[in-house]
This record gives C-alpha cells, sequence and structure tokens, in this order.
C-alpha cells in the first residue's frame, strides 16, 4: 500500500500548526492532500475516518477547531506509527537534531541576561547602544535560545534601527531559528513579517520554497512582494512565475519578471523579450540582477541600439537634455557591472550627453581593471575634448 498520501497529509498539517489553523480553509495544498485520500476512505473505516476529519478541518469556518485539528494529527500520527517498518544499519547513524553545538544552552548569570533582554522589552533612549555593546563584547549571549525569541521581537521595535540590526544578527544564526521564526509568523502583517521572511530566505534559501508559495497565496501586498523575489532560487518555479506574470498587476507583476530573469528556461527569455517591448527602458532595471546570459544579450542589443538612437538626436532644450541625462543614469548600473565592448562604446559616443556619469563609469573601469581597451577610449576622449575631458 502507498502511504505517500498519508505522509503528505501529516505535513500539510504541521505546516498549518506552523502558520496558524484559521488559515486552515484557505490553503489549497492542504485540500488536495485531503482530497487524495478520498480512495482510501473506502477501504478501511480509519482512513474513512481520517477523511471525514480532513474534510470537517477544511470546510468549517468554526475559529474553535483546535481539538479536531489535534484528534487528527494525533489519528494520522498513530497510523502511520502502525504501520512503520524498522531498518538495521550495518553503522549507527548519527540523529539529526536543530541543536547544532554543545552550547545551545548556556547557564547564564541574570546580571548578563537582563540588562539585554530589558533592551529589547522596554522603551526608551539609549537600547541600542546596549544591544550593541553586547554584540562587539559578549556575541556568544546571542546564541541563547531565550536572547533569540528577544531578537525576534526586535524586529517590530519602533526605533528602526534596532529592527535593521536585529535583521543582519538573525541572518546569521543557523537554520535552527528558523521554526521560531516561523511561529506566530502572520502573513497579513507587515515591516516585522517582511522582515522574517527575508531572514528565513536568507538562511535556508530554495529550501523553503513551498513556504514563499504559502505567503503569495495569502500574504499581504507587502509580504507577497518579497516571497515571488525569493522564488528565484529554484528554477523549477518556472511555470509558477509564468502564471504570476499574467495574474499579477503592478508592482507584483513587475517581481514576478524579476525572479523570472534568473530562470534558465527558454520560456522566460520569450517571455522577457515581450515585456521589454512595452517600456523598455524602465522594465530593462528588473534585469540587474540576474546573470543569465539570454538576459545579458537583451542588454548588449538594447545598449547597442540605444547608443545608435541618443547619439544621432539632436536636443534643442534644456528639458530634452535633462531627459537624456536621465535616462542614461538609468542604464548606468548595466554598464557598471558588464564591461564589453558596448559598454565602452556606449561611453565614447554619449560622453557629450551626461559627462559626469560617464567618468565616473571610467573611473570605475580604471579602478577596478584597467586594460588597453579602457585606455584607448580614455585616450579618444582626451583627444577629442581635450582639459575639459581630463579635469577629473
Amino acid at each position: 500500500m502507498n502511504f505517500e498520501p498519508l505522509y503528505e497529509l501529516k505535513n500539510r498539517l504541521e505546516n498549518v500548526a506552523v502558520v496558524g489553523i484559521n488559515l486552515a480553509k484557505d490553503d489549497f495544498r492542504l485540500k488536495r492532500a485531503v482530497e487524495q485520500l478520498k480512495e482510501y476512505s473506502t477501504t478501511a473505516k480509519v482512513f474513512k475516518q481520517i477523511y471525514d476529519m480532513g474534510n470537517e478541518l477544511i470546510s468549517t469556518n468554526d475559529e474553535d477547531k483546535c481539538d479536531l485539528f489535534l484528534d487528527l494529527l494525533a489519528l494520522l500520527d498513530a497510523v502511520l506509527c502502525t504501520q512503520a517498518t524498522t531498518y538495521s544499519g550495518d553503522k549507527p547513524q548519527e540523529i539529526n537534531t536543530i541543536t547544532k553545538n554543545k552550547d545551545f544552552y548556556k547557564e547564564l548569570h541574570y546580571s548578563e541576561l537582563s540588562p539585554l533582554v530589558s533592551a529589547f522589552t522596554r522603551e526608551g533612549g539609549g537600547r541600542l547602544n546596549i544591544i550593541m555593546d553586547t554584540i562587539e563584547n559578549n556575541p556568544e549571549i546571542m546564541n541563547d535560545f531565550r536572547v533569540k525569541a528577544c531578537m525576534i521581537h526586535g524586529l517590530s521595535d519602533k526605533y528602526s534601527e534596532i529592527a535593521d540590526r536585529m535583521v543582519d544578527e538573525l541572518k546569521k544564526q543557523g537554520k535552527d531559528i528558523v521554526p521560531i521564526l516561523k511561529d506566530g509568523f502572520d502573513p497579513q502583517g507587515k515591516r516585522n513579517m517582511v522582515s522574517r521572511l527575508e531572514i528565513i530566505a536568507s538562511i535556508c534559501k530554495e529550501e523553503e520554497n513551498d513556504f514563499y508559495k504559502y505567503c503569495i497565496e495569502n500574504g499581504s501586498k507587502e509580504v507577497k512582494e518579497d516571497a515571488i523575489g525569493y522564488l528565484s532560487f529554484d528554477q523549477s518555479n518556472i511555470d509558477y512565475l509564468l502564471d504570476l506574470t499574467k495574474t499579477e498587476k503592478g508592482k507584483l507583476k513587475n517581481k514576478a519578471f524579476e525572479a523570472l530573469s534568473y530562470m534558465s528556461d527558454n520560456r522566460a527569455a520569450e517571455e522577457w523579450g515581450k515585456f521589454l517591448k512595452k517600456k523598455t527602458l524602465d522594465n530593462l532595471e528588473y534585469l540587474r540582477g540576474t546573470d543569465q546570459q539570454w538576459a545579458l544579450d537583451y542588454i548588449n542589443d538594447f545598449i547597442e541600439n540605444y547608443v545608435t538612437e541618443t547619439k544621432n538626436k539632436t536636443l534643442k532644450t534644456a528639458e530634452e537634455r535633462k531627459t537624456v541625462e536621465y535616462d542614461i543614469l538609468k542604464v548606468s548600473p548595466f554598464i557598471l557591472k558588464n564591461r564589453n565592448e558596448k559598454s565602452l562604446l556606449f561611453c565614447k559616443e554619449l560622453y557629450p550627453f551626461n559627462k559626469y556619469e560617464i567618468k565616473r563609469i571610467l573611473n570605475f573601469y580604471i579602478a577596478k581593471d584597467l586594460d588597453k581597451d579602457v585606455i584607448d577610449v580614455v585616450k579618444e576622449l582626451a583627444k577629442e575634448y581635450e582639459g575639459e575631458f581630463l579635469q577629473q
């Protein structure tokens, strides 16, 4: 007998326990897991009982359904336990736990812990100094599991510097912090929930792919936008992202295209080709982070066409000149990131349109990796514009 549907239902129920039981009726994966047991319900009474309890859990709007949830999970555990098999290997295997070292719990004096906890829980000035002093002089205290809860509480601190610092510190933690971050996670939340999601993504990358999708399907606009971005970790998200580019609008659609730019699938390149035809210069911004070759090809083609169009323009008014200056600033990050024949052509041909920015780009090239190609461009511009070019 295939017990995979039972294990899947168990996993989905455990996920509900993390994110909140009141969201069970909106979890389409839980509904699918329950539906998979429909055929099993005709083979044995216990399977029918599990199936009926699962249906009741996802269909009722009653907020007080904790007993039903716990009964279902306990019954499911019992069934799987009775059907389990045993195996004895040749060598004993190490048991994996969330405790990565022997110092997971370390006895601390009240005088050591109290000022730090107080800095996280009270209001008023001077709290950041206490926290920073502890991080710099007693960093081992930050690894105590009792302090970790305070650090997570600090994500919602009214003082933004404390909240931002806790994001950085929690990212340094191992995966054992993830269950604590998920405990009480509200996908409809604001800044502090966005921060929790950011930390989980930083630590786990593609390992929490299902959690990102859950946030997309149940989250606030802020949570949803960030979660879409984290789909870029996993190439298997290509179909999901293609759907999002068609169903989402505004910032969420743009974020879906940004995540899509990390996909190697040819369909991503095709969809991006259509996207770039609309507001090319604005949409190009969402290719800034990717290193996919098809994206680099789009960027290089754009630069070549942009140089040809711009250098032949006759700018009659100050407003027209400012527009071109601003457009060059938009393209500049791509020129800085990808130095090649076309980016050097960009600098040489468009220098008159934004002299300061082109000089900044060339200064960066010189400092990073000076070679003959860069020297030749500098010489040509110096010869054509003489002392004015060499002022910087």
